[in-house]
């Protein structure tokens, strides 16, 4: 698909000339400065399609240096200066979670952690009745950032005060996952029960039973609702639908987002398999969209989806995460350092892709995915690199129609184990080489 290569390689591009000085800046030409809202846009991206641990433990030490005494974190780091708001001093948890994500290794979750701690019990310091407040100045309190149709400005909305409690919970839940990893288990209950806490008080303040929304109801809010397990379990579906709901029908299937809350919603969707709204994003070729800015003459992309500002941002980078973990469905869901992986490509036979290649480098090797579709023929190969054991799979493939290396799947050697799930099928595979071969059923 034309316009989708042209998306990734803006993406790539764009983040190159962001990369050059030990931290990701938001531009090279104006601020030149390391805001953590900015880098949950392109970190996923940059991770999937460099070497950037060293460089990414490099800036963990950075927002280390720049804590305050209080616990506070400044929006930027080392650079201390600029607006922004939780979700640009949570970035102190994001930053190693993801890295002990890519690379299994605990030292960065251990030496960042105390930097956690104190972050969280200075957000604590900042909530009335379990629901985070406003502080500071017009600058220290934003929540999502450039979403279509924003001023630019902080409008102290409740929007802005529902997104900033999720991204608290959010932040609680991951560092309690952390902690868990460090044998802290007391320390781990006491995170989870705050966002719990804290989860229930925000709904009740926010939740409309109307419609099965949040505040405005915008993609950004519903799916940080999302994220921070807001809705009660029984409401969740409901949720689910009415995001959807808004994404096709609302938004006619364009990003309504902005930097913080669209990195969190690619988040989303991409955690629950959902690239065919993802698809529907990217493949639009007007306003607001990476196509339509393609279209009017991008090389790179632009700071907010109305060209006011600086044509060489870092503000929608995420989108450039999905193609190698979206459509070649290279994912390490549960387990740190890719010894075990999922390989879960997004295959539909209505849609402008007939073919992916894409690769991600791991620890242990190179793991490639290349598929092909002609029709209702489907033909995978996967490289799975020494060491490590994946789990594929296929979506719409029908019933005895796969083989492998022109064998029944039983018949391989790799093959553990295989199975059906929902549509798809299911194989257990060994390091190795594999060719697979099927026919996909008919789309709906």
């Amino acid at each position: 698909d034309p316009l989708l290569n042209r998306i990734y390689q803006t993406a790539l591009w764009t983040f190159e000339n962001l990369s050059l000085g030990d931290y990701v800046v938001d531009c090279p030409q104006r601020e030149r400065r390391g805001y953590g809202g900015d880098a949950h846009a392109t970190m996923d991206t940059a991770l999937d399609n460099y070497s950037l641990g060293a460089f990414y433990t490099k800036w963990a030490q950075d927002w280390r240096d720049v804590q305050q005494p209080d616990g506070d974190i400044p929006y930027t780091a080392p650079t201390y200066s600029g607006g922004g708001g939780p979700g640009w001093s949570g970035y102190c948890i994001t930053l190693p979670e993801e890295i002990y994500h890519r690379y299994g290794d605990t030292r960065i979750l251990e030496e960042n952690f105390p930097m956690m701690q104190r972050w969280l019990a200075f957000m604590d310091t900042k909530a009335t009745n379990n629901i985070l407040q406003r502080w500071g100045g017009d600058w220290d309190f934003l929540g999502d950032w450039l979403w279509p149709g924003a001023s630019g400005s902080n409008d102290k909305t409740d929007d802005e005060l529902f997104f900033n409690n999720c991204y608290w919970i959010y932040s609680l839940q991951r560092a309690a996952q952390i902690a868990a990893v460090l044998g802290h288990e007391d320390q781990a209950a006491q995170y989870r029960q705050r966002a719990t806490e804290v989860r229930q008080a925000v709904h009740q303040a926010f939740f409309h039973p109307a419609d099965n929304s949040y505040v405005s109801g915008q993609q950004n809010y519903l799916a940080l609702a999302l994220l921070a397990d807001v809705p009660p379990e029984s409401l969740r579906p409901a949720v689910w639908q009415r995001l959807e709901h808004q994404i096709l029908v609302k938004d006619e299937g364009h990003i309504h987002a902005g930097i913080t809350g669209g990195a969190l919603l690619f988040k989303l969707l991409l955690d629950h398999q959902h690239s065919d709204l993802i698809y529907r994003m990217a493949s639009q070729t007007n306003y607001p969209g990476w196509g339509q800015m393609l279209n009017d003459g991008a090389t790179t992309f632009y700071e907010d989806w109305h060209y006011r500002w600086s044509r060489l941002h870092s503000s929608y980078l995420y989108i450039g995460r999905w193609f190698t973990e979206g459509l070649a469905g290279i994912g390490n869901p549960g387990e740190a350092g890719f010894q075990h992986f999922t390989i879960a490509p997004w295959i539909v036979a209505n849609t402008s892709v007939t073919n992916v290649t894409a690769h991600y480098d791991s620890l242990y090797g190179r793991i490639a995915v290349h598929w092909t579709r002609q029709g209702d023929k489907l033909e995978l190969q996967a490289t799975i690199p020494p060491n490590t054991h994946a789990t594929l799979r296929l979506p719409g493939v029908a019933a005895g129609s796969l083989t492998e290396g022109g064998r029944s799947p039983e018949q391989s050697p790799g093959i553990r184990a295989l199975s059906h799930e929902a549509g798809k099928v299911v194989a257990q595979l060994d390091a190795g080489h594999y060719e697979f071969s099927a026919r996909l059923n008919p789309a709906p």
